[in-house]
């Protein structure tokens, strides 16, 4: 059965609307171009903490098939998704299984900056100000790099796909239960930050 590159992209998509922050480490070189395969689905892996699906590609010329790893997020984070170990199968088609992509903009993840804090406090108040200036200019660089690679995914999924703009004013006063919770357990300082960067 013939497999679209679309679900990949949808998988990968999938994630990146949920976890606007792409993974800090990965086996693959990444391009912010998207390509249209076509061609048969040899194994699927959900797994931590990529997970893989390996097509089977013609090559255009009339060579040797090829074959492609399509990365995406961990098993845990697909599933989070509705996205399981029965959502796609070799022999799956995609386009007949899959019709609709749904945006909620409900979800957000933001990036972690971690050291160990014995360390931390042993570097210099200069050393500790330009990490603090760097890493605040780069994730909002990222954030750009990603936002384009959203609509550059919708874009591409579109052209399969039927691409729903869920209203997210009509389900979020039922998760303020849990913004609530979690405005509690991050403190006023970062929720601050998160309700500047996520408009929430």
């Amino acid at each position: 059965m013939r497999f679209k590159l679309g679900l990949t992209l949808a998988v990968i998509t999938l994630a990146a609307f949920a976890l606007p922050a792409w993974t800090h480490h990965s086996h693959g070189h990444y391009v912010d171009t998207f390509t249209d395969l076509e061609g048969i689905v040899k194994e699927v892996h959900l797994v931590v903490p990529h997970s893989w699906v390996y097509l089977e590609v013609k090559d255009a010329k009339g060579g040797e098939p090829q074959i492609w790893a399509l990365e995406a997020t961990g098993r845990v984070g697909l599933e989070r998704s509705g996205v399981t170990r029965d959502y796609v199968k070799p022999g799956f088609k995609h386009d007949e299984v899959m019709k609709y992509i749904s945006i909620t903009n409900h979800m957000w993840s933001g990036f972690n900056m971690l050291a160990h804090l014995p360390t931390w406090k042993k570097l210099p108040a200069g050393i500790q100000t330009s990490i603090d200036r760097n890493v605040a200019k780069y994730v909002q660089l990222q954030r750009q790099d990603q936002q384009k690679l959203n609509d550059e995914a919708r874009a591409a999924l579109g052209r399969k796909l039927a691409m729903n703009e869920a209203d997210a004013a009509s389900f979020r006063p039922k998760l303020s239960s849990v913004y609530a919770s979690w405005k509690e357990k991050l403190g006023s300082k970062c929720w601050s930050l998160l309700q500047k960067s996520a408009l929430l």
